[in-house]
């Protein structure tokens, strides 16, 4: 039952069917989380790219390299080995994604960041050994531990793709030259 307890004026062996019918309807759409997982993180990073430069705050960043984008879409795939084919595999996936992102990068911002490259090789690997760390607790709801590696993993990227994107280093200014542009920026 969901409730332990009961509460006045509710039937819980009826609310208990009814929570089941919806929860056995809603089963069939369960076999998405791994397109979801996929498609999720590179639409979310182009979806913000677009709004924050239509909203002013990433005029820095030229159109035609925008494509670079485009090496996003290919990242996850890498970053979901380790639900498919299991740990071994996943070391070489976080490998091959960060190189991706990190080349996604380069071609964006025309610089290429070293430190922001080991730091997506890093969070990868934490990412690993957090998912090594909860794996037998886990180990009775199937389908857990590669899901919550791979929401680890895209949103520890994500926010360090961002932070790339919008960072002094990556508009080749100074702190002076960043508060200047910060200023001329709409504000909302």
């Amino acid at each position: 039952m969901p409730s332990q307890h009961h509460d006045p004026g509710v039937d819980s062996e009826t609310a208990y069917h009814s929570w089941y019918r919806a929860n056995v309807a809603l089963a069939q759409y369960s076999t998405n989380q791994w397109v979801i997982f996929c498609v999720g993180f590179p639409i979310a990073i182009t979806v913000g790219m677009i709004l924050t430069r239509m909203a002013g705050w990433l005029e820095h960043l030229r159109i035609e390299r925008m494509l670079g984008i485009v090496l996003t879409y290919v990242a996850p795939a890498f970053g979901l080995s380790v639900s498919a084919f299991g740990l071994p595999l996943a070391i070489l996936g976080v490998l091959i994604a960060a190189s991706c992102l990190g080349l996604s990068l380069k071609i964006i911002t025309s610089k290429w960041s070293r430190d922001h490259f080991l730091r997506f090789l890093v969070t990868g690997f934490t990412c690993i050994v957090l998912v090594v760390i909860l794996d037998p607790l886990l180990k009775s709801e199937p389908g857990y531990t590669g899901a919550i590696f791979v929401i680890l993993l895209e949103t520890a990227w994500g926010t360090r793709f961002g932070m790339w994107v919008a960072s002094p280093a990556a508009l080749g200014m100074s702190d002076a030259g960043v508060d200047s542009h910060l200023q001329a920026t709409p504000k909302f």
